[in-house]
């Protein structure tokens, strides 16, 4: 053999984890909210951020999400919140959008929410009002886990209400 051929030139190193899930700056954020209120005050709070959000209401969705093509979805849990929770398991259970990371914005306990997400943990839960600030910074952590999941500390997390209540049992922890 003789060196007149160019050698191949080895494959670039394969990205780390962290790298090919965080999302840049900038991110598609769909902000899901019954009221038009909540979606433009959250949506000017993302904007100024960087984020490029979308505001859809619940029953339009599946337009959005087609339109938009979010890194995250962002949802408003209103009371009684049935719908938007409803809407929280379809979208963890459908393939499609299985991975994306989905925030909770919660006007519910967060016993109720426990109880009605334990199955498939939101990527980040806040309780109305926030700070926007905190809004942010759940945002940001849930923008940089990996396929939209949970917490490590999901199930510690979103079983214990304020307080030191045990969520199931209604008991005081220690």
């Amino acid at each position: 053999m003789s060196s007149e051929f160019p050698q191949p030139a080895p494959p670039p190193p394969a990205p780390d984890a962290a790298a090919t899930h965080a999302a840049p700056p900038g991110a598609p954020i769909l902000v899901v909210a019954e009221e038009a209120a909540d979606r433009e005050r959250l949506a000017a709070v993302l904007r100024r951020a960087g984020h490029r959000p979308a505001v859809c209401a619940p029953a339009d969705v599946g337009r959005a999400l087609a339109a938009a093509r979010p890194a995250l979805v962002l949802l408003v849990v209103p009371r009684p919140g049935e719908v938007a929770l409803a809407l929280h398991r379809r979208l963890r259970a459908a393939p499609a959008t299985a991975g994306l990371p989905v925030v909770l914005l919660s006007a519910l306990p967060a016993a109720i929410v426990a109880d009605r997400t334990v199955d498939c943990p939101p990527a980040g839960l806040l309780h109305r009002p926030c700070p926007p600030s905190a809004l942010l910074a759940v945002v940001a952590r849930a923008l940089a886990a990996p396929g939209g999941a949970a917490p490590a500390d999901a199930k510690r997390h979103y079983t214990v209400r304020y307080r030191g209540v045990d969520a199931r049992g209604g008991r005081r922890l220690s």
